[in-house]
């Protein structure tokens, strides 16, 4: 079976496996372990990430969006560079209007004849419903065990199952937890939300390094995170038109600084935050993140939270400057 590799959470992973191909959401490691792709003066350190995993990632095919500008970018480079096949989904940045979400279903039937020709089938209805509902239990399964994981665990719960693209991944991630279950000392200390940039894999380090000076993150409002899950599916609706579903639960509920307007990007923010009891926010962007740099005067002019910020580059362990700034956070709501 072939494998499309992708790093948006607006690329639909049941859409990839209708087709009979299996979908692997990357989460990239710094670009320095992996290749070095010359000056990084002015390239977000993400984005070079993800250029570097894709050219190293075992996977038959490429997918990028045109949800970020230097993730565009780095799609020329790729295909400059490699041999694999390379796709572009256009996602529309404005999202209220019934035009956009009418664009972005277009858009996922030209995906549909890309899987094609690699060798994949374009589904029937029934094959869909089928696989959409495979996908929305197993994810059903993931969200329930948000309320008894760490946040560090059920964040790298998404990015397992996000890379395993098999909703029979559950098995696996259910008996890691069961294995290590949460320690309940740690949910005695200061409720934390993580918002901004998406984390590398070896970034989870923030989670432990929080937690040691007494805080806790409860929510990871990134897009590696719970702001990168589609929203749940009616099963009613994927039975009568199960393309329109798959539409509405990934383009009409996953937010982003991306989108204009942005508010829907607060409103799940401030009712996520208000659930977990949060009392402060580590605002974490990349060097050279025009997106969610922009963001950061705005949520402190809108949040009642606490704000402190924190710009990173791909440093894969803790950092003076990254403790000085956790520890002004705790220190804050202490």
């Amino acid at each position: 079976m072939k494998t499309v590799i992708y790093e948006c959470p607006f690329i639909p992973a049941e859409w990839i496996a209708a087709h009979g191909l299996r979908p692997s959401r990357v989460q990239p490691p710094a670009a320095g372990a992996i290749l070095s792709l010359g000056s990084e003066d002015g390239t977000c350190p993400y984005a070079r990430a993800c250029l570097a995993a894709f050219f190293h990632y075992p996977g038959d095919a490429i997918v990028y969006t045109t949800t970020c500008d230097q993730m565009r970018r780095g799609c020329e480079v790729t295909i400059a560079q490699t041999a694999k096949p390379v796709f572009v989904l256009h996602v529309p940045k404005t999202w209220e209007q019934p035009e956009a979400s009418a664009f972005y279903r277009e858009e996922l039937l030209r995906l549909s004849r890309f899987l094609v020709s690699l060798g994949g089938h374009a589904p029937s209805n029934s094959k869909l419903s089928e696989v959409l509902l495979a996908f929305d239990g197993a994810r059903r399964q993931l969200v329930e065990l948000r309320s008894v994981a760490t946040a560090r665990q059920f964040s790298e719960f998404i990015a397992r199952f996000n890379q395993a693209g098999d909703p029979g991944c559950m098995v696996d991630i259910r008996k890691v937890f069961d294995a290590a279950p949460p320690a309940a000392l740690a949910r005695k200390k200061i409720p934390v939300a993580l918002f901004g940039s998406p984390l590398m894999s070896h970034h989870y380090f923030l989670f432990d390094s929080l937690e040691k000076l007494g805080g806790r993150i409860v929510l990871d409002g990134t897009t590696t995170g719970e702001l990168g899950l589609p929203g749940l599916m009616d099963r009613q609706a994927i039975r009568e038109d199960p393309l329109q579903c798959l539409v509405n639960a990934y383009f009409g509920t996953i937010p982003d600084a991306f989108r204009r307007p942005n508010d829907q990007l607060y409103t799940w923010f401030r009712e996520k935050g208000l659930e977990r009891g949060v009392r402060g926010i580590l605002f974490r962007h990349y060097v050279w993140c025009d997106t969610w740099h922009s963001e950061a005067q705005r949520l402190k002019e809108w949040s009642s939270w606490p704000v402190v910020s924190l710009e990173t580059g791909e440093e894969t362990q803790l950092t003076g400057h990254t403790l000085a700034r956790l520890q002004s956070l705790v220190e804050m709501l202490q």
